[in-house]
């Protein structure tokens, strides 16, 4: 599909972007405005959970995933084998991520059994290339992410997600009083959950440079 309005194409860009748009946000929320805060934030969710599957070496430039770690990534996110990835929902970008965490924090130690399973010939060309990648991942996720503090983000995040769906499909279905209580305390919550969001993922990518040891670049 063509694109309307022409994207970033910088890391300045990007950030100056994103920051604009989180002081637009809470202008938004001080204005009581709180459907376009609501729309504000569900974009930077959307934003920071495709950079932490990006900073993981998941997905590329685009929000493919990289093709030599398919099967690894449908092994840890219990995806069928003959199962189309679908990056672009934020439902499943939550999923992901909490699957990814729940998987090394339940680390199968039997992880070249594992990656024997998956690929049946020896000889397939990503068989070393995954589990390289598995155990680099392991490593960043151990030292760089609070994985219990994360998992209860995404988990409030995945609620909040809900009630947000809710009022973009169903707005003038609802009972207008209790519509602009949720509102507003939805919005003030979202923008709290974008600051604690945005903690775990500049910490994220400040740890080590995953991309770099797996020579995936930008």
């Amino acid at each position: 599909m063509k694109k309307i309005i022409e994207e970033t194409k910088s890391e300045e860009e990007r950030l100056l972007t994103f920051s604009t748009q989180y002081k637009n946000c809470k202008k938004a929320i001080r204005s009581e405005f709180y459907i376009e805060a609501l729309c504000i934030e569900y974009a930077m969710f959307e934003n920071q959970l495709k950079e932490f599957l990006y900073l993981s070496g998941c997905i590329d430039d685009e929000g493919v995933v990289y093709k030599k770690y398919r099967k690894i990534l449908k092994y840890i996110w219990h995806l069928d084998t003959n199962k189309k990835f679908n990056i672009d929902k934020i439902s499943n970008k939550i999923d992901y991520i909490k699957k990814i965490l729940n998987y090394y924090k339940n680390f199968d130690k039997n992880i070249h059994e594992v990656i024997d399973r998956l690929f049946e010939s020896k000889k397939e060309i990503y068989k070393k290339q995954s589990e390289t990648y598995c155990l680099e991942l392991k490593e960043k996720i151990i030292n760089d992410v609070d994985i219990n503090n994360f998992i209860n983000l995404l988990n409030k995040l995945d609620e909040w997600r809900n009630l947000r769906n809710e009022v973009v499909h169903g707005l003038l279905n609802k009972n207008l009083k209790d519509l602009t209580d949720k509102l507003k305390q939805w919005g003030e919550l979202g923008i709290q959950l974008v600051d604690d969001l945005k903690k775990i993922i500049d910490k994220y990518k400040t740890g080590v440079d995953l991309r770099k040891k797996l020579k995936l670049i930008r």
